[in-house]
């Protein structure tokens, strides 16, 4: 089978696998084994398997077992300029990091549907062109707590929220503090990343 999928995780298996958990565009969220990913250099080559890389994969389905073993990967999309600078390192991270845990947790109670696939894509690419981190990373919260039902458009900031959540990622090149306005700063962010918190911390009980 072939497929078209962000790489969220990649964790070490044994002496020479790798297992990927991965999201396609549909927002099916899986897991796939690449064995032999860590000596076959033909296979896939260096920095391929990486966290927020888009590849092209072909893949096997096992019939006893529920991860499938990936065959081969073509990389599509690196965001390699976000690798130029910690900063934007770490911001991607985090994003593939929150859509990861939010799939792993639908997939417990077996909801596999949303728009977590575009808005990490979105972002990334936001990202690797160079838009503000702290912009980047409101909008982003805005759309993922939007998306769970549970962003608060209460109290201080919540109209400016209501815009946020209109936006796009490419309007960050348009100068996004103009559309946002005094809000547009740590203080809104800093009162996302609660929201955000709260809800793992609900979810993790």
């Amino acid at each position: 089978m072939k497929d078209k999928v962000i790489i969220l995780h990649v964790v070490k298996f044994n002496d020479s696998d790798l297992i990927l958990s991965c999201l396609n565009k549909e927002d099916h969220f899986y897991s796939l084994k690449a064995k032999g990913a860590l000596k076959s250099k033909k296979r896939f080559s260096g920095g391929l398997l990486e966290p927020m890389n888009y590849v092209e994969i072909s893949y096997q389905e096992s019939k006893t077992q529920a991860m499938g073993v990936l065959n081969e990967a073509l990389l599509l999309e690196g965001f390699d300029d976000i690798r130029k600078s910690y900063e934007r390192i770490e911001l991607g991270l985090k994003l593939v990091s929150d859509i990861l845990f939010i799939k792993r947790q639908a997939s417990h109670i077996g909801i596999d549907e949303g728009h977590s696939f575009y808005l990490l894509g979105h972002a990334l690419r936001a990202i690797s062109k160079g838009y503000s981190i702290v912009s980047i990373r409101i909008l982003f919260l805005a759309k993922l707590l939007f998306d769970q039902g549970i962003l608060d458009v209460q109290g201080v900031g919540g109209s400016e929220l209501k815009k946020i959540i209109k936006l796009r990622f490419q309007d960050l090149g348009n100068n996004l503090s103009k559309n946002l306005g005094p809000e547009s700063d740590n203080g809104l962010m800093q009162k996302l990343e609660r929201q955000l918190a709260e809800y793992f911390s609900k979810q993790k009980k």
